[in-house]
């Protein structure tokens, strides 16, 4: 994604397709819930980063590597750990 559309979608706000996540260190979960969300509807985008009234915090830079990683191999429970 290009620094130009970022900064288009962080001024669109929040809908169904965007949401946007302030994670600076981790991962936090309702990151994961995002993610499942829209895979099981139509798609869209997290901006990691930013607040939800779309001001960009970052994210802490000596961390990007290990979202990055974080979110790639996520460990998402399994039904029997659900219930």
């Amino acid at each position: 994604m290009t620094a130009d559309k970022f900064l288009e979608l962080t001024r669109k706000g929040e809908d169904t397709r965007i949401e946007y996540k302030t994670c600076t260190e981790e991962i936090s979960e309702s990151l994961y819930e995002s993610v499942c969300s829209f895979l099981n509807h139509s798609g869209g985008q997290i901006l990691v980063g930013v607040q939800n009234d779309g001001t960009i915090q970052g994210v802490n830079s000596d961390k990007v590597e290990q979202l990055r990683t974080d979110i790639g191999r996520a460990d998402y429970p399994t039904v029997e750990q659900l219930y």
